[in-house]
């Protein structure tokens, strides 16, 4: 709540003689008669009004009116400090505050504006400071949690922040804007679960409260429950019909569940409404993509580029789009700037696309650590710390979401069935289609245990394979198609792998090795690589040797294509 409208709604000033309702010109008079109103009290009902309308020059200059015809008007003094803060004068803004107080110590209200002059000032500690006492002073200020709260996020301490507005909650649990606090607080420490109760607490309170449903669909996104999060956007695109970032939001869950032309029409919807709305464009041209519309994404690039010409992998697209469509015209050049803007540390492309473009070991290296910072930065909370583990058999946990009909599961089966599990306790955790199929069935039987993440966070997945004490941890998808790098990025597991899916470097410091042959690492490529390599004998690809193969081998002629070339 603005601090106009909370003094409006509490009279103004700690004392109850202002009169927010009343016309500057109805208060008149300078003298007053017996039983007439003091002119000190005309003086400060007549700023009251002045400051009601937003007219601060007015409402100082009828204050000091006030505290000249009456210097003991701790009300008067008090509205003084307060519009002299606003006007920025904050020397003489302080004074007023201080002698409200030497009037009237009970006057809480002064370290509250002095809390916000400070606040104005960039002064955090001592606005800090002073909402502190206000809250010592005054439980029941309600409007302090909030600001104080607020101070806190701001300063980085998260913990403080949490106890001030729990003890708002305590002592106000009628207002919702404490419950959407704390959630952006648990958010803000990806505690997703928690966030989501308190903004579903929040929504109980106000059932319409658009920007509530906005906060919590996003958390229900950002915890893969896509389908919460669309039900969620679904209702908020009635409250707010008019809302282009609504649309683009649920675009987003749609994308995720893999419905791309229904999430197509969402972000043209949002387009409709703020036709230059860059984010809703980039997915639009995501989507296209998907689709394989290329021309269409191709031309949704260029108008991307010119409303945004550093929008984050827009010139990747754009190359990746145009080669799609076999426009050739600026290939060269195209190629040199996505290269250049590569080496730059720009978001230009995602380093899987970027394998088939990339003109240096180095630039791919650089790809990946601009990316790895971007989608996948590590947690300074690391879940595995050291700590020894003292198994009888060594546990290795897969990361995938190809444990079903997938090339990766095509290659990988019999590895799976091959493991000594007197010696290795083998786990998989998928984050992809629970597929019924005979692959997934007979991937099932493979492994020791099975954990299904798909509607987990990243944090909640890394908190389970540390919970399962995994030694070391396999992400076979890296910067690929529906990976979940940021389960890794959490640190749940001494030793971690990337291996298959993404024979490139992660460039992020808690992947410790790659898997790799001579082949796919030259020895002399070594150093473009932030894991250390594990070079494998012969061929890094494993295969299944029961995989079932065509008895006949077709003729060039019976596929369509020439004798020759």
């Amino acid at each position: 709540m603005g601090v106009f409208n909370w003094l409006r709604q509490a009279g103004l000033t700690a004392g109850k003689n202002a009169s927010p309702v009343e016309a500057p010109e109805s208060v008149h008079g300078t003298s007053a008669a017996p039983g007439q109103t003091p002119p000190g009290d005309i003086f400060r009902r007549r700023g009251n009004a002045f400051l009601a309308q937003g007219k601060l020059e007015e409402a100082s200059d009828s204050y000091r009116e006030a505290v000249a015809a009456n210097p003991q008007d701790a009300d008067a003094c008090l509205n003084l400090g307060f519009v002299l803060g606003e006007q920025q004068r904050y020397q003489e803004a302080e004074h007023a505050l201080r002698r409200s107080l030497e009037i009237n110590p009970a006057l809480t209200d002064v370290f509250y504006f002095l809390g916000l002059m400070a606040r104005k000032q960039g002064k955090t500690e001592i606005a800090i400071e002073n909402f502190v006492r206000v809250l010592d002073l005054k439980r029941d200020f309600e409007i302090v949690y909030g600001d104080l709260c607020q101070m806190l996020l701001e300063s980085g301490q998260i913990g403080r922040a949490k106890e001030i507005v729990l003890k708002g909650i305590a002592a106000h649990p009628e207002v919702l804007d404490f419950h959407a606090q704390l959630g952006n607080l648990y958010a803000h420490e990806n505690d997703l679960e928690r966030a989501i109760s308190c903004f579903q607490s929040a929504l109980k309170l106000g059932p319409d409260h658009a920007q509530v449903h906005g906060s919590l669909g996003n958390v229900l996104r950002r915890a893969n429950r896509f389908e919460d999060a669309l039900a969620i956007y679904d209702a908020l695109a009635v409250l707010s019909p008019g809302s282009a970032e609504t649309f683009n939001e649920r675009g987003i869950a749609l994308a995720r569940l893999g419905r791309h032309e229904e999430a197509l029409a969402s972000f043209q919807q949002a387009l409709v409404l703020e036709p230059r709305h860059a984010n809703a464009l980039g997915n639009l041209v995501e989507m296209l993509g998907c689709l394989r519309r290329h021309d269409e994404a191709a031309r949704a690039i260029a108008q991307l580029i010119e409303i945004e010409p550093e929008y984050p992998y827009a010139l990747g697209a754009l190359v990746y789009s145009k080669r799609y469509s076999c426009d050739w015209s600026q290939y060269e050049p195209d190629l040199e700037r996505l290269n250049a803007a590569v080496m730059a540390g720009k978001e230009a492309i995602e380093p899987f696309t970027f394998l088939g473009a990339a003109q240096s070991a180095a630039a791919l290296l650089q790809c990946a650590r601009t990316h790895g910072a971007d989608a996948c930065p590590p947690s300074d909370k690391p879940l595995w710390n050291g700590e020894r583990y003292a198994h009888d058999r060594i546990r290795v946990a897969y990361l995938s979401a190809d444990f079903h009909d997938h090339a990766t599961a095509y290659l990988m089966a019999e590895l799976f069935e091959l493991h000594d599990h007197e010696r290795f306790e083998i786990v998989a955790m998928s984050f992809g289609p629970d597929s019924q199929g005979a692959m997934r069935q007979r991937l099932l039987r493979s492994f020791d245990r099975f954990v299904d993440v798909r509607t987990r966070s990243d944090r909640e997945a890394a908190g389970l394979l540390r919970e399962m004490e995994i030694d070391i941890a396999v992400d076979l998808k890296g910067f690929t198609t529906d990976g979940r790098p940021g389960i890794l990025a959490q640190r749940p597991a001494p030793v971690q792998v990337n291996y298959l899916g993404f024979p490139g470097s992660m460039g992020v410091e808690f992947v410790d090795y790659i898997l790799a042959d001579r082949c796919v690492i030259p020895a002399e490529h070594q150093r473009f690589y932030s894991e250390k390599v594990v070079w494998l004998p012969d061929s890094y690809q494993v295969n299944d040797t029961q995989r079932q193969i065509a008895e006949t081998t077709p003729v060039r002629a019976e596929c369509g294509l020439p004798a020759a070339g």
